[in-house]
């Protein structure tokens, strides 16, 4: 009598159900820990490729693969239309090559209208040059940013920074200082426009 067929588990890249995001592959992560402000080392942690394939940012979303030994899970927001984003594991799992037997997940996009007509250029020591040119004062623009990593061109780290300029009037240029930000290194996502 032969032995009953055992289900072979997910394989990469696959779309997480429930999101536009598409899981692309999981790999081995060293570097500093990107999901909380520690800035701490970490060696050999899970880190997940993910893609947003929708038409619209993607706010906040949770991943979680379940493998043969382990349980892992990935946070991100801030997802651009069309971008890659690794996101590591929360818990600074440790990465084992083992089959994913189940992908799930949930995703928020935002109804948010991103502000068109600002001309935003990076400066040397983590300078934001921001320009108003859409002829109409701007209040409490938000400014959200992510790590970058180019080649090979994808944002790193689930989470996102944040920078508000509260009033902006019509051809007027702003030069902000975010926290985090480093030129070169880091990349606004996201510019939205607060008035209330």
């Amino acid at each position: 009598m032969q032995a009953p067929q055992m289900p072979t588990g997910i394989t990469l890249p696959v779309t997480v159900p429930g999101t536009s995001l598409v899981a692309q592959e999981i790999s081995a992560y060293e570097g500093p820990f990107l999901e909380d402000v520690s800035g701490r080392e970490v060696v050999n942690i899970a880190a997940l490729h993910i893609y947003n394939t929708g038409e619209r940012e993607v706010r906040y979303a949770c991943i979680t693969l379940q493998t043969e030994k382990d349980s892992y899970v990935f946070y991100g927001e801030h997802i651009p239309v069309g971008a890659t984003v690794v996101l590591l594991e929360i818990h600074a799992g440790v990465y084992q090559q083992s089959p994913i037997k189940d992908c799930s997940g949930w995703q928020e996009t935002t109804d948010q209208k991103q502000v068109d007509g600002l001309i935003i250029t990076d400066k040397d020591n983590g300078t934001l040059v921001v320009t108003n040119t859409t002829g109409r004062t701007l209040y409490n623009l938000r400014l959200y940013y992510k790590s970058w990593l180019s080649p090979p061109g994808v944002y790193m780290g689930g989470i996102s920074h944040c920078v508000t300029i509260p009033v902006l009037a019509p051809g007027q240029t702003e030069m902000v200082c975010p926290d985090r930000y480093a030129t070169g290194y880091s990349k606004v996502v996201s510019v939205v426009e607060d008035p209330s």
